[in-house]
Parts: structure tokens; sequence; C-alpha cells
């Protein structure tokens, strides 16, 4: 079962391509400050590059730009569901912590999105990440005293990579889960406790899916996720995925 959120992910990642050929070089006279990296450039020369899907993944961290909110809030295309206000807030919220990616496609955001569905966040990462990216996810628990000394694995929804395991020790536990995934709508964890210890997801062990933070910096977004004992699930919910 994939996550809820994601029932427009295929429409979104399609049609983000051509947002993403749009975006480029939108922005290149709002931004007005920043290092610009090796070259010094405080200009910006598109959204991502090739296609946002490595942007990330190697944890960089990201080059402050600042851009002009009101500029980048002032002229929505018509038909545009954003409004002034709530385009500012966010812009100020983040300016000056994203590089010259995040800032573009915030900025095409601000002037052409029509997803009335979502937010800035979800615009501002979908154009950066239309095809996912590879990520590292934090996962923690804490409170799983009935499943003391046993094994918990997990990985990220949707990613072919093994699982990763890890004993419950002092009702607690952590793991690093990477992959490539999707953080369109949002990002989830499938666990598994091997209740019976024989290797098999079956029945009479315990499941859960658990949603994942996603967090800027856009060009290298951070995932977290909290697992508590009312989350988990017995009866194998879920065991076909793993």
């Amino acid at each position: 079962m994939k996550h809820p959120a994601r029932f427009a992910t295929s429409f979104l990642a399609s049609s983000s391509i051509g947002l993403l050929l749009l975006a480029q070089g939108c922005g290149n006279e709002i931004i007005t400050s920043g290092d610009g990296g090796a070259g010094g450039s405080s200009t910006s020369s598109g959204a991502t590059g090739g296609g946002g899907a490595s942007l990330g993944a190697g944890g960089a961290d990201p080059v402050g730009v600042t851009i002009d909110c009101t500029a980048a809030c002032a002229a929505p295309a018509e038909g545009a569901c954003f409004e002034s206000p709530d385009c500012e807030d966010f812009c100020h919220e983040h300016n000056g912590s994203w590089g010259e990616p995040g800032a573009s496609a915030f900025s095409f955001c601000a002037a052409n999105d029509f997803m009335c569905f979502e937010d800035f966040e979800g615009c501002t990462w979908r154009t950066l990440y239309p095809m996912g990216l590879d990520v590292t996810a934090e996962l923690d628990g804490e409170g799983l005293f009935a499943f003391e000394s046993l094994t918990i694995q997990a990985r990220l929804d949707g990613s072919e990579q093994p699982l990763v395991s890890t004993l419950i020790a002092d009702g607690a536990f952590h793991l690093d889960l990477t992959g490539h995934t999707s953080i369109i709508g949002g990002a989830s964890a499938i666990l598994w406790i091997d209740v019976d210890g024989d290797d098999i997801c079956d029945a009479s062990d315990v499941t859960a899916f658990i949603l994942l933070d996603v967090e800027p910096p856009f060009e290298a977004p951070r995932l977290h996720g909290d697992v508590f004992a009312d989350m988990l699930k017995q009866g194998g919910f879920g065991c076909e995925l793993l």
C-alpha cells in the first residue's frame, strides 16, 4: 500500500518535467545576493539542471541565496492558486537558506503553479525532484518495551534497497534508511518486527507504515520519522511489500 497522499504522484512526476524546462532561467532578475558557489555568481541559471534527481543526494550544504520576495510574489499567472501574503511569508521564511535551485523552483511556483491542492513547500519539492531522489532517512522509535530485544527491520516505501535491521533495546531503536524515493506528497517507511522469530512476515508479526517529515534545505532535504507503540499493527498488514 502506498501512502494515500501519493494519489497524484504519477501525474505530477510527468507534468513536472515540463515545469522544470519552463523554469530554466526563472528568477534571473529577482535573485539579489548570495555567494553563488565557486563561480561567485548570484544569478540563477535554472531550477534543477538534470531533472532534479541528484540534488541533495550527497547531503551537500546549500549555498545561501537571497531573492526579492515582493517581486517574486507580485505577478502570479492568471488562474494561479497562490495568494501574495502566503507567498511572501513562505519566501521570507526560507530566504537566504536555499541555494539557486531552491530559489528558482520557488520563483517558478510563485509565478506559474496551478496545483491548488498543494502548498508552496510541496510545489517547490515537486519542481526540484519530479522523479524522486536518493536520500538517507532517519527512523527513531521509543516506548516499544513490549518488543524488547526483538529485531526490527525497515526500508523506505517504494525503495528497492534491502531491509535494514537492528535490535530494540530499552524500548528504543535507530535506523538509517537509504534509497531512492519520491517526496512528492510526502514520504514514508515500512517496518516489520518479527515477533515469532521465523524470518517470515506473517499475521503473527507487527508492521507499520510511518510517515516521514521532509524538511529543508531544499537542495539537501532531511527525512525523519518517529515510531511509537500505538502505530504498530498486528496481523501482517503490508507484509507483501517487504
